[in-house]
């Protein structure tokens, strides 16, 4: 997320891509610029535009590993793994691993409501 003053950073980087938006989270607190994030969340172009990117200029940071289990999750979806059971706990076993971890708890639920669906 980029304050107000970054918006034109952010819309650079869409220009750039030319897929995604720019969404605003309004702040009601005490703080006076509201925040900015850009989001890509169509699964074409994000396998299509975004993960081949990154995978010729590749990320130098913490966020890389992230990033590589993510690439796999979408390799995974573009196949339908996500649809069978292994599948589905694959992908969760690879989320719990990413840097905003999700709870055991949290991924159970997930697998089970997923599961559920696919019965």
């Amino acid at each position: 997320m980029q304050g107000a003053r970054s918006l034109d950073s952010l819309q650079k980087i869409k220009d750039f891509f030319q897929v995604g938006n720019i969404h605003i989270n309004r702040r009601h607190d005490n703080h006076k610029e509201d925040l900015y994030h850009y989001v890509v969340t169509k699964r074409k172009d994000l396998l299509e535009v975004i993960i081949p990117f990154f995978r010729i200029y590749e990320l130098q940071t913490a966020k890389k590993k992230d990033f590589e289990l993510f690439a796999q999750c979408l390799e995974l979806m573009k196949d339908d793994k996500h649809l069978t059971h292994v599948g589905a706990i694959e992908i969760a076993l690879m989320c719990e691993k990413m840097n905003h971890q999700k709870s055991r708890t949290e991924l159970i639920r997930i697998l089970r409501d997923q599961m559920s669906d696919s019965l």
